[in-house]
């Protein structure tokens, strides 16, 4: 099969799998590198699927004519500076999410995608999703309503691990890292806020009593959100919350009835408060690609903005920035007061 594109991803961490079976499905591409700084496990990764090559110097990967999109799953300190050196060197550029751990870089990767014209676009799952989508759609046909209240929760046990070692230790830094559950885990939530009920005005945001002492950021936080259309939402976040479930939900309030998910189904739910609740079933690819490598490559190929760009996913970052503002400084903040620095 003739390939139309040629990848090389960068960051060999446990979603880099997800990433390669995305790109494995894809049509008209090929994954010709792999490569992160443990060059063992890039030799590892390589064999498992496929690739024909593997390394370990990024700028070696920039310099290559016969690679035109650039993958990075990467630590979130290094999205920011090597999603802009791969723009400058003529790449297309997916990242994963959050899009960077500062205001300031995060816009200053707008202006470099818009400077070079060529596409940037987060990985984040959520506008991918059957059931979110299902929901946005409900939402808009007037299946609840006038949405005036969104609740989401991300609680969950995080396993120590996942702070240390030698390629996973990076989370252990504060500087690294860029924060905690609320940016790292969070983030999905606040991006199924702003797809579900629009943009974020202001928040409130409380960090939660700190169990955890092997996590040098936040593991449990509160937020109470008003968005620009008047509704208003809480949300709940934690990487210390000890029971066998996982929780990983959302529900919306309107005046004609109430919509959410159950996570571990992948049901969506309609209840109009009339004896009687309708449920969807979605299939789940919370953690799966390949509908968002298919929306990247079309992007390229027809030149569209992705609904996920970098420029869609500041607003996120926005949110979770201002929260952590709120919760320093013990008041409500705007998105509107956030500038870079």
């Amino acid at each position: 099969m003739e390939t139309k594109h040629a990848v090389a991803l960068v960051g060999l961490g446990k979603i880099s799998d997800a990433h390669l079976q995305g790109w494995r499905e894809a049509k008209e591409v090929q994954v010709k590198i792999v490569v992160d700084t443990d060059g063992a496990r890039a030799g590892a990764k390589a064999r498992e699927y496929g690739v024909p090559e593997f390394g370990t110097d990024f700028q070696a990967v920039l310099e290559r004519q016969d690679i035109d999109i650039v993958d990075l799953a990467i630590p979130h300190f290094l999205h920011a500076p090597y999603s802009i050196a791969a723009l400058k060197a003529g790449k297309h550029v997916l990242v994963e999410k959050p899009v960077a751990t500062k205001l300031s870089d995060a816009e200053e990767m707008i202006k470099t995608a818009e400077s070079t014209g060529k596409k940037l676009m987060v990985a984040e799952p959520i506008r991918f999703s059957p059931s979110h989508r299902r929901a946005a759609r409900m939402i808009e046909q007037g299946e609840v309503g006038d949405p005036f209240l969104f609740n989401t929760r991300a609680q969950f046990y995080v396993p120590p691990q996942r702070f240390q070692g030698t390629n996973t230790g990076w989370r252990s830094e504060a500087g690294k890292i860029g924060g905690g559950v609320l940016l790292e885990s969070g983030i999905h939530n606040i991006a199924t806020a702003t797809f579900l009920m629009g943009d974020v005005e202001s928040v409130v945001a409380f960090k939660g009593k700190q169990t955890r002492s092997e996590i040098t950021v936040e593991d449990t936080i509160s937020v109470l959100f008003r968005f620009e259309s008047g509704a208003t939402g809480h949300g709940s976040f934690s990487w210390a919350a000890r029971w066998s479930d996982y929780t990983d939900d959302f529900t919306v309030f309107g005046t004609e009835g109430v919509l959410g998910n159950r996570p571990r189904t992948g049901r969506i739910f309609l209840d109009k408060g009339k004896g009687e609740v309708r449920e969807w079933v979605e299939t789940q690819v919370a953690a799966g690609k390949s509908e968002e490598i298919k929306h990247f490559l079309d992007c390229i190929d027809n030149d569209k903005t992705p609904v996920t760009s970098a420029a869609e996913e500041t607003k996120n970052l926005k949110v979770v920035l201002a929260a952590y503002l709120s919760a320093t400084e013990n008041r409500p903040v705007k998105i509107e007061e956030l500038k870079a620095n």
